[in-house]
């Protein structure tokens, strides 16, 4: 199944599989919230349960099975880009 890759103007820039692209992009700053969608943790305001909201107010799906990795992932994402504060 090909996914739009999205900019930040939330246009489609090409199709291409996620499951590919998420092997090319770096765990500690990307991470798969649902089957559709990868996002990247710089733009995530805030993660409530089965649901995440991105700066751009945008509200995602998180699937139950990735709920528990995203959550931790995010945290450490956090923590991480408060030591480069």
């Amino acid at each position: 199944m090909k996914n739009p890759v999205i900019s930040r103007l939330s246009r489609p820039l090409k199709s291409f599989p996620l499951n590919k692209l998420e092997q090319q992009l770096p765990s500690s700053a990307f991470v798969r919230s649902h089957q559709s969608y990868l996002v990247n943790m710089g733009y995530i305001q805030s993660v409530a349960r089965y649901q995440l909201t991105l700066s751009n107010g945008l509200t995602l799906p998180i699937s139950q099975s990735k709920y528990l990795n995203l959550q931790n992932s995010f945290i450490l994402y956090v923590k991480q880009q408060k030591l480069w504060l």
